[in-house]
């Protein structure tokens, strides 16, 4: 699942059938893959079967332990990949940003993790200081770039006095 791992959130599907309508779609426009076997998804998607399989004997021992050891998610976001059918698709970016990203102090400066600051990295944007943390308010047209051209102004400045 995509976003916030259960249907019903503002903005996306109002429920399970909705998100079934929506995929089916998707597959008959080719925008979506639906296959019966890991190697017949890879080939239509024309990725190497063997980094797919590795991948997705990865994310199962992740959902196995409780920890997503590569990004951090979740476990109630977690799910294995074990029972065809397979779906699978390319994407591009399409959020702009994470819901924690960078910790950050009022300079705009990368803090490490006893929360001091690193040497020379400042970051501004969607990823720094949690500034969607718990929330990504999809209505509110141009907060992104606000928050960006804001926080950038000041980590520009900052980085120039160093």
């Amino acid at each position: 699942m995509l976003g916030c791992a259960k249907f019903g959130f503002p903005g996306y599907m109002k429920d399970k059938q909705a998100f079934v309508d929506d995929v089916n779609k998707y597959i008959e426009k080719g925008l979506i893959i639906k296959a019966d076997t890991i190697e017949e998804l890879a080939a239509k998607l024309h990725l190497p079967v063997e980094n797919l399989k590795k991948t997705i004997e990865r994310q199962n021992q992740n959902y196995i332990d409780h920890v997503d050891k590569d990004f951090g998610k979740e476990y109630y976001r977690m799910s294995p990949i074990e029972k065809k059918p397979y779906y699978g698709c390319i994407l591009g970016g399409r959020i702009l940003g994470t819901l924690d990203g960078l910790r950050v102090n009022g300079k705009m400066e990368v803090l490490d993790k006893d929360y001091q600051p690193i040497n020379h990295p400042f970051t501004a944007g969607n990823d720094s200081g949690g500034f969607f943390w718990g929330s990504y308010p999809d209505r509110v047209p141009g907060l992104a770039s606000s928050h960006a051209q804001t926080f950038g102004r000041l980590a520009g400045k900052n980085a120039a006095k160093n």
